[in-house]
């Protein structure tokens, strides 16, 4: 059993979105379309750190998906490349992962304990 971080909102315009966090099992050996099902589409790395990476869906913007401003107080805001900025405000599109990377394959963590760890969380 191995584990992802999840960042995605919920909601509709309507109502409202609400950005929720969750710890996500990966299920089987097909990490790849694990990873694809999580971001509802193809994969496109969004940056690397050491042991990990975040990852988005690549048509993300073009699909629609929503958009969130990330404040510098989230714990993905240091993480945000400087060219996801709209108007001087970080911003990220759909469902945002992060998975383990151990500079040949992603996979998952094998604990939540090491997600926060790999995020510096107390």
């Amino acid at each position: 059993m191995t584990f992802i971080v999840k960042w995605e909102l919920t909601g509709t315009a309507e109502t409202g979105y609400v950005l929720n966090k969750t710890h996500e099992e990966l299920h089987g050996n097909d990490v790849l379309n694990e990873l694809q099902r999580l971001v509802d589409g193809r994969i496109e790395v969004i940056t690397y750190i050491d042991g990990a990476v975040f990852l988005m869906n690549e048509e993300a913007v073009i699909n629609g998906m929503p958009a969130w401003a990330v404040k510098e107080d989230h714990e993905l805001y240091k993480y945000v490349p400087e060219h996801f900025t709209v108007n001087d405000q970080k911003v990220l599109v759909g469902p945002v992962v992060m998975c383990s990377d151990d500079g040949i394959e992603f996979s998952g963590f094998k604990s939540i304990k090491e997600c926060k760890e790999v995020l510096h969380i107390k």
